[in-house]
């Protein structure tokens, strides 16, 4: 037999709300993401410069990472 909704499933559950953090948290939060974005690029860049020289000298061909120098320098 078929239960009666009386619609007391949504008082069942109390509602949350939050307050925004300030803006200024808001921000140091995303600044320090794309502080640590920037770190994690330039370790890979470092492994690819790094990869890239090795197989330059297996090859036996020039470095071709000089153009990559310009990469690790932070551009403000």
């Amino acid at each position: 037999m078929p239960t009666k909704h009386n619609g007391s499933q949504a008082r069942d559950f109390p509602v949350v709300r939050s307050m925004p953090l300030p803006l200024d948290v808001r921000l140091g939060r995303i600044e320090d993401l794309l502080l640590e974005m920037r770190h994690e690029q330039d370790v890979m860049l470092k492994r690819l410069a790094k990869a890239q020289a090795q197989l330059d000298a297996l090859t036996g061909k020039s470095p071709s990472v000089a153009h990559l120098a310009d990469l690790f320098k932070l551009k403000q």
